[in-house]
C-alpha cells in the first residue's frame, strides 16, 4: 500500500476495544476505549470527546518520545568525540525527543493493524527513520517501535508517554510495578548517576494509590515484568520486551503516566560518564533499536 501523509485518523477496532491514532500529530494514540462487561471506557485523559487530529494537547492521549525519552540536561551530548546540541525546549532540558508533533506517513492500515513512519526531525543531527507498528490483539494493544540509522551511528532511546485517567468514575487507580532500582535525581530532575533500591512511597512493588504530585521518577524494572494499573472497573497490564528496561512514573493532577522506555532519563550523558545500566543503545546502519509493549485489559 502506498504511503499517505494526509490521513488524519487511523482507527483500529475489534470487539474488545478501539484505538484512534493521529498520524499528523506524531502518530500519537489519541484515544483508547475498551469494552468492559457493562460499558465502554476511555482509558486515556481527553479521549472521550471530540478532538483535533492535527494536534495533541498537553496532558492527553499518548505520544512517542524519540530518539530519546524524557530529558537531556542542557540539550547537549557527546558521540564519537563530537559534541551535539539540541533545542532546550523545557529549560534546562531538551525534553521528549523530536517527533511528538511531526507528521507521520501511514504505510499501511487495516481494521486492527497499522504501520506509521517518519524521519527523526530537523532538530536531530543524524539521519534516521522511526517506524511504529500497532495492532489490536484481542483485549490488548501491541505497539512496536523501531529506529533505523541511515548512514552513520548515533545514540538512541525511545518510549511511550500515556496519560491514563486517574479514575474511571469511581475511585483512583492503584499502581504496581516490579522496580529494582530508582535513579536519584538532583534539583533539576536529572539523574545524578546513582541508583538506590526503591523504598517507602517509591517502592512500587506492592499496589498503592499515588498522591497527586508524589512521583516524577525513573526506575529500572525487572526484564519483561508486568506493570499493573488497576481501577475498580478494570485492570490494565503493561508488559514490554527486554529493551524497554526502564519505567518513568509521573503523577499529575488528572492522570497517571506510566511510561515504558528503553533507557534512563539523561541516558546519553550518563553513559558518556561511564555510568552502567542506563539502557542506552547505539544504532548503526543494519543495527536498529526495536522494542514492543503490550497493554492488556480485563474487567474486574
Amino acid at each position: 500500500m502506498s504511503k499517505s501523509v494526509g490521513k488524519t485518523e487511523v482507527i483500529l477496532e475489534n470487539e474488545f476495544g478501539r484505538a484512534v491514532y493521529t498520524p499528523l500529530a506524531g502518530a500519537s494514540l489519541r484515544s483508547l476505549a475498551v469494552q468492559t462487561d457493562l460499558d465502554e471506557i476511555a482509558l486515556l485523559t481527553g479521549g472521550a470527546g471530540p478532538f483535533d487530529p492535527r494536534e495533541l494537547p498537553p496532558g492527553m492521549g499518548c505520544f512517542i518520545m524519540a530518539p530519546w525519552p524524557n530529558r537531556i540536561r542542557d540539550g547537549v551530548f557527546d558521540h564519537e568525540g563530537r559534541k551535539y546540541f539540541l533545542p532546550v525546549n523545557s529549560p534546562p532540558h531538551a525534553i521528549h525527543g523530536t517527533v511528538a508533533k511531526n507528521p507521520f506517513h501511514v504505510d499501511s492500515s487495516s481494521a486492527a493493524t497499522a504501520r506509521f513512519s517518519a524521519g527523526l526531525g530537523a532538530d536531530w543531527p543524524f539521519e534516521g527513520t522511526l517506524t511504529l507498528e500497532v495492532a489490536l490483539d484481542g483485549a490488548s494493544l501491541v505497539q512496536t517501535m523501531e529506529i533505523v540509522a541511515a548512514d552513520e551511528s548515533f545514540p538512541a532511546g525511545f518510549g511511550w508517554h500515556p496519560w491514563f485517567q486517574r479514575d474511571l468514575g469511581s475511585e483512583n487507580a492503584t499502581v504496581q510495578a516490579q522496580v529494582e532500582a530508582r535513579w536519584i535525581l538532583d534539583h533539576n530532575m536529572t539523574p545524578t548517576g546513582q541508583t538506590v533500591e526503591p523504598t517507602g512511597v517509591l517502592d512500587l512493588t506492592s499496589p498503592f494509590t499515588p498522591e497527586v504530585g508524589s512521583l516524577d521518577d525513573c526506575f529500572r524494572i525487572l526484564s519483561e515484568s508486568e506493570t499493573l494499573l488497576t481501577w475498580p472497573e478494570l485492570e490494565l497490564s503493561i508488559t514490554s520486551s527486554p529493551e524497554l528496561s526502564h519505567l518513568q512514573v509521573y503523577t499529575p493532577a488528572e492522570s497517571i503516566c506510566i511510561e515504558p522506555q528503553t533507557c534512563a532519563v539523561n541516558a546519553f550523558q550518563l553513559a558518556a560518564r561511564g555510568i552502567a545500566g542506563t539502557g542506552i543503545a547505539i544504532v548503526e546502519p543494519g543495527k536498529p533499536l526495536r522494542a514492543s509493549t503490550r497493554w492488556a485489559w480485563s474487567s474486574r
